[in-house]
């Protein structure tokens, strides 16, 4: 079930402050052991129409002394100390039990979330592969979707794009997360499973001012298309963001523009009855 404890707050809003690391690990024992960790959910859509064409699952953590920890610091730590599978795990879980309460409702929805490297260390496809079949949803992979940086291929490429490959088989989707800001190789992508590159907020941020990032996202949009992908661009503040982008090929947006990242509970009554 997909828990949606009363100290949710909107991602943002609340300045991060500093933790030492050995009291974000205490937090992240203690989370864990109280299963308080939980998802928020933030909209992408069809850049052309505004429509939700999918949601991205975004790992929450209880405040730490009454502050905000960013996910970006939970994960840093968890991938040093070891608990970042069963942090994975959860989502996983979490991601397959949101498809299977909408699809009762007749609501078709993709849903991704994000793994790291480590993940793909410790029997990442027998999780995905046994959550589909727990919840019943093994006919629905093509509605979950597993985001990946292009550091997580760096250090064993063969292993990584094996196991998505095998993804790819149950029909799991595959994004590559802030493409164009990390470590690229091409030749490695002409091999992967991909079904959208996802340019990275750092060139939305400048494209209504910038040249070289509107130069660097249409580039990435050729290749995607060249590739057969579609390209998603986030953290989309601004309509005339949008608007560049549209014209400039991205097929979906995602970012504050669209919907700040909410409880599963909030965003169910905003779902269309299907969503290809």
């Amino acid at each position: 079930m997909i828990r949606n404890p009363s100290f949710v707050i909107d991602f943002g809003e609340i300045l991060m402050q500093a933790h030492s690391y050995e009291s974000i690990e205490k937090h992240i024992d203690e989370s864990l052991e109280n299963e308080a960790f939980f998802l928020n959910f933030q909209p992408k859509v069809f850049l052309p129409s505004g429509d939700i064409c999918g949601y991205e699952a975004l790992l929450r953590m209880p405040h730490l002394d009454g502050v905000y920890v960013s996910p970006v610091d939970v994960i840093s730590v968890a991938e040093k100390n070891g608990r970042i599978i069963e942090i994975g795990d959860f989502v996983v879980r979490e991601a397959c039990a949101c498809i299977h309460t909408l699809s009762k409702q007749g609501i078709k929805t993709p849903v991704s979330f994000n793994a790291s490297a480590s993940q793909f260390k410790d029997g990442f496809f027998e999780h995905i592969e046994s959550q589909l079949d727990f919840f019943g949803i093994s006919h629905l992979g093509h509605l979950l979707e597993v985001e990946v940086t292009e550091s997580v291929m760096i250090n064993d490429p063969e292993a990584v794009i094996a196991i998505l490959l095998k993804l790819n088989n149950l029909g799991v989707k595959l994004a590559i997360d802030d493409f164009g800001v990390g470590y690229s190789s091409l030749n490695q992508l002409k091999y992967l499973p991909v079904d959208h590159l996802k340019i990275d907020k750092t060139f939305v941020d400048n494209v209504e001012t910038s040249e070289k990032d509107r130069i660097v996202i249409k580039a990435i949009v050729s290749l995607a298309h060249e590739f057969g992908m579609k390209v998603i661009a986030e953290g989309i503040e601004r309509k005339h963001q949008a608007d560049w982008l549209t014209k400039a090929g991205c097929e979906m947006g995602q970012g504050f523009l669209f919907g700040k990242p909410a409880p599963f509970k909030e965003i169910i009554f905003k779902l269309p009855p299907f969503v290809s």
